[in-house]
């Protein structure tokens, strides 16, 4: 996976097909952790798994989300919601790096996190990619 900004890349690790990886930051309003689980598909695609909260926040859903060719799963199990993705493929996906009190952090399975404030400045934004789909 890489993690570009424009041409330049700010961070690059091998990610194994099936292996999955999070992305955790601090909702601006609830100030609760928002947890993305992302794995990566045999053809190294970006697969988009399950949105975690365990607080109600600006922008995050209420319910089941309806996309042009998927539907999410929303399950709420002891005060957490769970939202499935279904392995929705992503070939990209683009984010904002934020502040320190926001900041979004890539969690690998070795135990290995990636503050993405320790590789681009606050306002930056970044697109998360593979090689596959690297133009």
């Amino acid at each position: 996976m890489e993690i570009l900004h424009g041409d330049d890349v700010l961070y690059s690790r091998v990610i194994e097909p099936g292996e999955e990886f999070t992305m955790t930051h601090v909702h601006s309003l609830t100030e609760r952790t928002v947890r993305e689980t992302f794995s990566v598909s045999e053809a190294g695609e970006i697969l988009m798994e399950e949105l975690w909260f365990d607080q109600h926040g600006a922008n995050l859903p209420a319910g089941p989300e309806e996309y042009p060719d998927y539907t999410t799963t929303y399950e709420v199990r002891g005060g957490e919601v769970f939202v499935s993705h279904h392995s929705h493929p992503l070939p990209t996906f683009d984010i904002v790096v934020g502040g320190p009190d926001r900041a979004r952090t890539l969690h690998f399975a070795d135990g290995h996190s990636q503050p993405l404030l320790d590789i681009a400045d606050f306002g930056t934004p970044v697109e998360v990619t593979t090689n596959l789909w690297k133009g």
